[in-house]
């Protein structure tokens, strides 16, 4: 399906309902196996992981062929979710859950990592520049950086792989959540793609 026209489009989910019903796999971003070789270098795989925005990613059955074997995919398009669902039914500990990442429905510190792949992009869609974030996309990042923040234990991580420049992201990490510890990786070669690494707690 096409890019919608209009970037602000992207936080729609009727956008989403409509290309998922007909689209295969698709990996936003950076390929998926340069972000498996990030990824397998922090999240031990006895971890308990929740994935924002799983979509139609082949990133969470990549981990789970690694060794992740309790992986909690979360998505608001319930086309999707169920999609998934029936395509990967015999993994063992991967499960599928239509909901937002807004209002994250699981106890309080119930994961070790909570892992989101060009996710939070959707947020910043509208945004003219990243120079300027407006005060609506800056609450609306704070509210699912929270919601993280509920579902991590202590000393647990958010690990975020993004395209967004470390100079614009990491203030508004900090910013959110400032008694968390953030670092980066860069990677990639002729675009580069950034792993930011939030431990709970621990600034």
């Amino acid at each position: 399906m096409a890019a919608p026209s209009y970037n602000k489009d992207y936080e729609k989910l009727s956008y989403w309902e409509k290309r998922y019903k007909d689209e295969g796999s698709f990996d936003w971003g950076c390929d998926v196996q340069k972000c498996l070789q990030q990824l397998t270098q922090v999240i031990p795989k006895e971890a308990r992981i929740l994935v924002l925005g799983c979509g139609n990613s082949e990133m969470s059955y990549k981990l789970y062929q690694l060794g992740y074997k309790n992986i909690v995919n979360v998505d608001y398009s319930e086309v999707v979710i169920q999609k998934m669902a029936e395509k990967y039914s015999e993994m063992e500990g991967m499960t599928w859950q239509t909901m937002d990442m807004y209002h994250l429905d699981f106890p309080e510190e119930s994961f070790d990592c909570v892992l989101e792949k060009c996710t939070f992009e959707v947020l910043f869609c509208k945004e003219k520049s990243p120079w300027e974030t407006s005060s609506e996309t800056v609450d609306n990042f704070n509210k699912v950086l929270h919601q993280v923040e509920n579902v991590l234990r202590p000393g647990g991580q958010l690990v975020s792989i993004s395209f967004t420049q470390p100079h614009f992201r990491l203030p508004l990490l900090r910013q959110s959540l400032p008694d968390w510890a953030f670092e980066y990786k860069t990677f990639g070669d002729m675009f580069h793609y950034f792993v930011y690494i939030g431990s709970k707690g621990k600034s």
